[in-house]
């Protein structure tokens, strides 16, 4: 294995991106399922999903999603979907249809970690729901498809995923309680990050012009010193001294990559790092936006509205509600 081992690889300015993405998980369920299964899930909050045997269908308005053993899928916006055994969502009476909390408290079932739905039990799926702690980059946000799917045969590269399984059984079983919810955070953190790599990396790079911006060595540098140093107080003509371009190359390569002008770049991320902050801290306004790199309060607020379409304090009092 060591001998496989190569040089350390450039600047990796999709890492600094990434680390902007932290999942806090709401709950997570083995559930085990019968023939004849379907059960609808609301649209309040992102899902994930990993068939441990059996087979399951995803039915949403738009796709179908097949997944057997080995097979894990994320939905990372909040879309109501049904789960079921069935292949066709032409089978199922889908205003008949239970919601899944509603019938796991019926079943009497809230507190516990293994749910039965049945006797002869066909399929069992560990499922769960989560938000973002934080999504600071919202372009890559909406990229993102609504369901990132892994399967178990697909390559050598998709080995991660027995192996985080693997390490989140061990977790959830051990006596050891110190750090678990965090432990658990992170686990699946890892998850959502390798399948949005494999997702990129295999099959979308080349289709979305921002994410080929990584491939120029200019641009992922770029967007690597942005993301490091976003209260740096940038210009275009200081972005280019630091990476080795003209002003003018710089401006018209960022243009042509990503649909928009730097500065235009920095202000959004800007402002993404400061929606976070409000929602998730009491840091005042002022020293906020001196913080994130704007000049002044004023300015800040401005550039916030216009973006968020209100101000800081009315986002952060509509955040706590």
């Amino acid at each position: 294995m060591l001998d496989s081992l190569k040089e350390y690889p450039e600047t990796d300015c999709f890492s600094s991106i990434l680390s902007d993405f932290n999942m806090d998980i709401i709950y997570y369920k083995f559930i085990k399922i019968p023939n004849d299964f379907y059960v609808k899930k609301n649209s309040l909050t992102c899902c994930f999903y990993y068939v441990l045997e059996g087979h399951i269908n995803i039915f949403t308005k738009q796709q179908t999603i097949n997944m057997s053993k080995g097979d894990a899928v994320i939905l990372p916006r909040p879309i109501e979907h049904i789960l079921s055994t069935k292949d066709s969502i032409a089978k199922i009476d889908t205003l008949k249809t239970p919601n899944f909390l509603d019938l796991v408290n019926d079943t009497h079932q809230t507190k516990a970690r293994v749910i039965s739905f049945g006797e002869e039990t066909k399929t069992i799926l560990l499922c769960g729901a989560f938000t973002f702690k934080m999504s600071t980059c919202q372009i890559l946000m909406d990229i993102i498809p609504n369901f990132l799917q892994v399967k178990s045969n697909q390559s050598e590269k998709t080995k991660w995923l027995n192996i985080g399984f693997d390490f989140f059984l061990t977790e959830i079983t051990s006596d050891n309680n110190f750090g678990h919810q965090l432990i658990i955070n992170r686990i699946f953190d890892l998850f959502f990050l390798n399948m949005l790599r494999a997702y990129f990396t295999e099959y979308h790079l080349d289709s979305n012009v921002w994410l080929n911006g990584f491939k120029d060595p200019y641009i992922a540098k770029t967007l690597f010193v942005i993301h490091r140093t976003p209260s740096r107080k940038w210009t275009v003509e200081l972005l280019a001294q630091e990476i080795g371009l003209s002003r003018s190359a710089l401006s018209a390569k960022f243009s042509a990559m990503l649909g928009q002008g730097v500065m235009e770049y920095i202000s959004s991320y800007r402002i993404s790092l400061a929606a976070s902050a409000l929602k998730n801290s009491n840091i005042s306004i002022g020293l906020l936006a001196e913080k994130v790199g704007f000049s002044s309060e004023f300015v800040f607020s401005r550039s916030f509205k216009r973006k968020m379409g209100c101000l800081p304090s009315k986002y952060r009092q509509t955040s706590y509600n």
